[in-house]
Parts: structure tokens; C-alpha cells; sequence
């Protein structure tokens, strides 16, 4: 034998060794399992077998002595008082005395055997009956009460239908003629055999449906599994994608920061073009890394649907004035249409809605070449429908599918003309599912390509006056003080700003920002110095990083509030200056106290935006530290 073939043998010999352990196992439980459902049974039905015995040892005595009678009842209940015991054990789950219900149940089988000769024995047509339909009734009884057990089964029934088939071939065979006894006892034997093969084919019935069952068990706990990890795998991802954002958004709050800075200085033409293309590129980056986001919070069920009032047509002519230079410069018109039947204030989402609008616009915009790119908005029934309709390259037929699918792409070669992640058709297309609606598309190559969203949102009223303010006006500076440049005419130059920031870089954006509003800053490098100069300084804003070191911002933001409770004064407004930005995270930090939130990279606009909204609180606030 060679060394490859005795390696085999060695192999085979050890699978058996390990595999017969585990067979024999099986077997043992399925068996346990057997006895079990058994005991069940017969417990749910344990006061029938008293009350026939008793009728049937009547019975008996009608026909035979009350002796037999007497000392037949006696051992069928002396058997059923053990069975009982074994029973009970059995119910605890202890297997010990298995063996002994087998050999009980064959008592009792043996018991009506005799109970049915005895009858068989007496004179009579009476007696002959009830003993044939002895046996047959205790066969039953066996085959539908112990199929859950092939022993049991066995030993309840074949006592029974081989006393019966003997009883009868041997009358048939005194009493008839030969063909006639032949007949008959063929049709004994089938009936007891159909009987047998009945008990047989429901106990292998019970073996497939307690099979089916653990299957059903272990697929389940495989789906609970996976439902878990899927879980786990999504939270890891979740927390990935929020330290991501939060390590790429720090760095790009100091590129977007300063370039934004910088713009309000004195610059050559030279300059502003370079600086121009910092701010669109740190901005590309930005809108690659949300785009991102959104596809993962999408995908984890984490967005909400905001239901709120706004203008649909400041929206519309919000969402499509980024656009309007690259427009012009390739000499392609923007066209905006708002019907009369959807101007006015609706309720929905603005923000998604905006998003939605802003991603077709975008698009279009950029595989338009020369013609015009109409944005159009109307109402059908009960739903706003806008459609963005470009003279562009078009889109082939076999690519309409594939186009809603993420970071897909018509031209995916390494010469295509267009940049892009393709995201942003998939989150538009997620998006308006997300509220109700959905996205079509028509398109032709070389004529131009037409994207139109329907939305459930409905129109609330007609655009009454100026009073009607949209959510676009925020940040727009209403006063005008930042496009004269005068810091004395800002509304902010008498905020005493504190911030808590441990990032230099960050630091020098936050002062260079704020230079131009004429606000006092102080700035610390960490929730413990931010707590020491919050109790020594009166504040009417507080800019706080959420993580920094020795104390962060959640932290401190804490202790500052049970400071503030204790001493009875005014909350001072307290906002998040962090680059977490899922939702989530902002809802953490309001919950935690936090007033609101400013996402890193900084946008001037917001920044402002939300300094000038704390002005009245801020100055109800300073009226109650110094009345304290």
C-alpha cells in the first residue's frame, strides 16, 4: 500500500470515528424527542384508558368469571399506575427509564391480548365479535396515539393484529371452505396490515415534520445571525462613515475657511482666480463627501422627511442659481418656469426637494453644450411636478436602467468628457421615493434628456405679501452690513463670542471669519478652559468643538448647563462647531444640550446666519446674569 493510499484509510477511519458519535447522537435525541411528544399525548388523555378498562373487565365478567375480570382490571391499572410514574419522569426530561416504557407499553399490549382470547375462548357470536373488535380497537388506538415512536407503535400494535390474524385464519380455517378461508384470511392480513403500514407512514410523517421544524429552527437562527451581523456590519459602517467625515471635514473647514476669508481682502486679478479654484475644488470635495453620506444614511433608513412651509418658487430659483455661471459661461440659456398653479407656500420637504432639483440641474447642465436647459414647475392633481429638460447629449436607451443605479455612469471610459461620481441620480431617485414620489426619465441621444420628479406636496396657500419669508432668505444678510464692509453696522459687533476650539487651523478660520462682524471672540483650546471661562466672562454665544482633548464638548456643554440650572440664570446659546454632521449626531448634541449645530466646513453665510438669529436670547440673557 503506498504512503498517499494508508494516509487515505488513516483519513476515512477518522471521519468514521468522529461522524459515529455524532450519528448515534442524533438518534438518541431524535428518540428523547419521540418519548417526550408521546408522554404528552398521553398525558392530555390519561382518565380514557381507566374508564374502558373498567367497561371492558365488565364486559368480561358478563361473559367469563369475575375473577379473570377482577384480576385482568387489576393488572391493566397496576400497568397504568407505572406508566404514569414513567411518564412523569419522562415529562422532567429524565431518559433514564426509557427502556421501561417500552416494556410497559408491551404489557399493556399483551394484557388486551389476553383480554381478547379470553372472549374469543367463550361460547357465543357476542363474545367472538368483541374480541375481533377488541383487537382492532386497541390496534387504532395504538397506531394513532404512539406513531411519534416506532418502538411504541410496534409494541402496541403487533401484538394486537398478530393475535388477530391468528384468531381469525385459524376460525376461517375450521369453519369454511379452503378458497373461501384463503380469501378471507388474505383480507385479514391486508386490513391489519393497513392498519400497521398507517401507524408507519404517520410516524415517518412526524419524523419529516419534526425534521421540517428543525430545519425551519436552525434557518431561522442563521437569518437572526445574519440580521445581527448585517446590524453590527451596518452600525461599523455608520461609525466609519462619521469619522471619515469628521477627519475630511476638519481639514477642509481650514481650505474653505480661509479661501472664504480671503475673499473679503484686497486681491489681484491673479490671486482671485487661484483663489477661485481652492474654494470650487475644497467645494467639489465637499459635495463628493456628502453625496456619500447621503447614499450610506439612505441606505441604513436614517433619513427623515422634514414637514415643513416654504416658497416653491424662491426654492426653485435657490436650487438653480448655482448653476447659472457655468450656464453662461458655455453659452447655455437656464430658463426657469414656475406655473401659477404651484407658486405660493407649500408643505414638505424644501431641503430634499432642493437637493432633488439641484442634482438635475447640475447634471444637466453639464452634458449640455450649447440650447438651453429648462427647469419647469407645475401641478397634477394633488402632486407638484417638476421636470428638468436640457438640449444635451441624450441618453442611450440601454443606459435609462442603469442610470438610478450608484456611482453609475453612461461613459465610464477613461476618456469621457464629464466628471462625476454618479451618485447623484441615486440619491435624487431615493430621495423622492423616500417622500412619496418618484423620478422618470425620456431621453434621446443627441436631442437632450428630460428628468421629471413627482411629489406629494401639497399647496398651502397663495404667496400673500413680503411677510411670506422662505427658509431660503436665512443667511442672506438682511441688514446689508456685510456687502457695505462697515463691522460698526453689524448686528453681531456686540456678541461676546466664546469658542472652544483645540484645532489651530480651525482657529485661525473662526477669527478670520468673524473679523469682518465686529464681534468680541475668545477663544480656548478645550471644554475644561471653556467651563473656567464661562463661570469668569459674561457670554452671549458659545461655539463649542465637540471632540477635543482633557474635556470635550459634550461634556463640558453638560456641565455648563447644571451650572447654568443651579444658578438660576438664562441659558446662554451653546452651538456645535463640528464636523459630525450625520443626523443622528446632531440630534445627540441637541439632546445633550446644545442649541444648534454649525457643520464644519464652515459656510460664512450659515455661520452669520446663525449668529444674528441668537441676538434676542442673547440679549435677554445678559439682562438676567446681571440682574443675578
Amino acid at each position: 500500500m503506498s504512503p498517499g493510499q494508508d494516509l487515505e484509510l488513516r483519513r476515512l477511519a477518522l471521519f468514521v470515528l468522529n461522524a459515529a458519535p455524532v450519528k448515534n447522537s442524533n438518534r438518541e435525541e431524535a428518540a428523547r424527542t419521540a418519548l417526550l411528544r408521546y408522554a404528552e399525548v398521553d398525558q392530555s388523555r390519561w382518565w380514557v384508558r381507566p374508564a374502558i378498562e373498567v367497561f371492558a373487565s365488565s364486559f368480561l365478567s358478563c361473559y367469563s368469571s369475575l375473577v379473570t375480570a377482577a384480576v385482568w382490571l387489576a393488572g391493566m391499572l397496576l400497568v397504568d399506575v407505572l406508566s404514569s410514574w414513567v411518564r412523569q419522569r419522562i415529562l422532567k426530561r429524565d431518559f433514564r427509564l426509557k427502556q421501561l416504557m417500552y416494556v410497559v407499553a408491551l404489557l399493556a399490549s399483551l394484557l388486551w391480548v389476553a383480554h381478547a382470547v379470553v372472549l374469543w375462548s367463550c361460547v357465543g357470536l357476542v363474545p367472538n365479535i368483541a374480541a375481533v373488535m377488541d383487537l382492532m380497537t386497541v390496534a387504532l388506538y395504538g397506531a394513532v396515539g404512539s406513531y411519534h415512536s416506532r418502538p411504541l407503535l410496534l409494541n402496541l400494535v403487533v401484538p394486537q393484529l398478530a393475535t388477530l390474524c391468528v384468531l381469525l385464519v385459524s376460525y376461517l380455517a375450521a369453519h369454511e371452505s379452503p378458497f373461501a378461508a384463503v380469501m378471507a384470511t388474505l383480507a385479514t392480513i391486508g386490513a391489519c396490515g393497513t392498519i400497521l403500514m398507517n401507524g408507519l407512514l404517520m410516524h415517518e410523517g412526524e419524523l419529516k415534520l419534526r425534521r421540517s421544524n428543525a430545519d425551519m429552527a436552525r434557518l431561522n437562527a442563521e437569518l437572526a445571525n445574519l440580521a445581527e451581523t448585517a446590524q453590527v456590519a451596518s452600525a461599523a459602517k455608520s461609525s466609519f462613515l462619521a469619522n471619515v467625515s469628521h477627519e475630511i471635514r476638519t481639514p477642509l473647514n481650514g481650505v474653505l475657511g480661509m479661501a472664504q476669508a480671503m475673499t473679503t481682502g484686497a486681491l489681484t486679478e491673479e490671486q482671485r482666480s487661484r483663489l477661485k479654484v481652492i474654494k470650487e475644488s475644497g467645494e467639489a470635495l465637499l459635495a463628493l463627501l456628502n453625496d456619500i453620506l447621503d447614499i450610506a444614511k439612505i441606505e441604513a433608513g436614517r433619513i427623515e422627511v422634514e414637514d415643513v412651509e416654504f416658497d416653491v418658487g424662491r426654492l426653485v430659483v435657490s436650487a438653480t442659481a448655482p448653476f447659472q455661471a457655468l450656464a453662461d459661461a458655455k453659452g447655455v440659456s437656464l430658463i426657469i418656469d414656475v406655473s401659477p398653479l404651484a407658486e405660493g407656500i407649500c408643505r414638505g420637504d424644501p431641503t430634499r426637494l432642493r437637493q432633488i432639483l439641484a442634482n438635475l440641474v447640475s447634471n444637466a447642465v453639464k452634458f449640455t453644450e450649447k440650447g438651453h436647459v429648462r427647469v419647469t414647475v407645475g401641478r397634477e392633481d394633488r402632486l407638484l411636478v417638476a421636470s428638468v429638460a436640457d438640449t444635451g447629449i441624450g441618453i442611450p436607451q440601454t443606459s435609462l436602467e442603469a442610470m438610478f443605479q450608484p456611482f453609475s455612469q453612461v461613459d465610464a471610459s477613461t476618456t469621457r468628457r464629464h466628471g462625476g461620481t454618479g451618485l447623484g441620480l441615486s440619491i435624487s431617485k431615493q430621495l423622492a421615493g423616500l417622500m412619496g414620489g418618484a423620478i422618470t426619465v425620456k431621453s434621446e441621444p443627441g436631442l437632450g434628456s428630460t428628468f421629471t420628479v413627482s411629489l406629494p406636496i401639497a399647496r398651502v396657500r397663495a404667496l400673500a405679501d413680503a411677510g411670506d419669508v422662505s427658509q431660503d432668505a436665512a443667511g442672506q444678510d438682511p441688514w446689508g452690513w456685510r456687502e457695505r464692509g462697515d463691522p460698526a453696522q453689524s448686528p453681531l459687533c456686540r456678541l461676546r463670542i466664546l469658542a472652544a476650539e483645540d484645532h489651530e487651523a480651525n482657529r485661525l478660520v473662526l477669527q478670520a471669519l468673524l473679523q469682518a462682524s465686529g464681534a468680541h471672540l475668545t477663544v480656548v483650546g478645550n471644554g475644561e478652559e471653556a467651563i473656567a471661562a464661562f463661570r469668569s466672562g459674561v457670554w452671549d454665544l458659545i461655539l463649542m468643538d465637540v471632540q477635543m482633548p482633557v474635556m470635550d464638548g459634550l461634556e463640558a456643554t453638560r456641565r455648563i448647563r447644571a451650572y447654568e440650572c443651579a444658578s438660576a440664570v438664562t441659558p446662554t446659546p451653546i452651538l456645535a462647531l463640528t464636523a459630525n454632521a450625520m443626523p443622528d449626531q446632531i440630534a445627540h448634541y441637541i439632546h445633550s444640550g446644545f442649541s444648534g449645530h454649525i457643520a464644519k466646513p464652515i459656510d460664512i453665510a450659515a455661520l452669520y446666519a446663525a449668529l444674528e438669529a441668537t441676538l434676542g436670547t442673547a440679549s435677554s440673557g445678559e439682562e438676567a446674569r446681571r440682574r443675578a
